[in-house]
């Protein structure tokens, strides 16, 4: 066990503090600087504390703008909630309904997919540690030419199983297969979470299971996808 205590890290992108996570009044503005700090730290037990807004992977101190291949990359224990006002003091505090968190994959021209991210969030090597809570996710487009770009708009999971709870995928597409979540060779557990008007050109227009794939899905709704 690490010597190290629990760490919390925020995000919020109306921030005007030092912008190092440290507090909400000092909160990261960009959730892909919460991530890369989360990727180098020695603290074994992670949370990122994320405030109401739209969040790009683009965005960062370490991100190249307009960068298709861009996503928010899931770590072991490291827990990311959503749903924040960016004044809670605990985890139970907070309301997703209420202070809507998203994740967007629309990075170039407004309103125009082509130019969106590849896939907004991808989860491939996590185990159950690996959280991502209470966002929306929307707006990736996987219409790469070759694999894994063109699978898995909304999430894209390979050899890994994260713990996904109370989040929205919502009008992410692909050329390919699982526009809302693409599985090869995993075992998520997903929880509360709604999978909507999403598109497939060929399968699973809201998840697609390839290779030994073994899905848990609970209390979830899946409406007005199309494959």
């Amino acid at each position: 066990p690490s010597n190290y205590p629990p760490r919390n890290s925020f995000v919020n992108i109306h921030a005007v503090g030092a912008n190092d996570g440290t507090s909400w009044a000092d909160a990261y503005n960009h959730l892909q600087d919460a991530f890369a700090e989360a990727a180098s730290s020695p603290v074994e037990i992670y949370a990122i504390w994320v405030a109401a807004g739209t969040y790009r992977p683009d965005e960062g101190a370490d991100q190249i703008p307009g960068n298709r291949q861009a996503s928010f990359t899931l770590l072991d224990g490291v827990a990311v909630y959503g749903g924040f006002a960016g004044n809670e003091t605990a985890l139970d505090q907070r309301d997703p309904a209420a202070n809507v968190t998203i994740l967007s994959g629309d990075i170039g021209v407004p309103g125009d997919n082509s130019d969106n991210s590849l896939h907004v969030v991808i989860g491939s090597g996590t185990d159950a540690t690996a959280v991502l809570a209470g966002f929306t996710i929307t707006a990736g487009n996987a219409n790469g030419s070759v694999a894994p770009h063109n699978s898995g708009g909304g999430l894209y999971i390979s050899s890994g199983s994260p713990t996904i709870n109370n989040c929205v995928f919502i009008a992410n597409a692909t050329i390919g297969n699982g526009a809302g979540l693409y599985l090869y060779s995993s075992s998520p557990k997903i929880a509360n979470t709604s999978f909507l008007n999403n598109t497939s050109l060929y399968y699973g227009g809201a998840i697609y299971n390839r290779y030994y794939s073994s899905l848990t899905l609970i209390n979830c709704l899946l409406a007005g996808n199309t494959a």
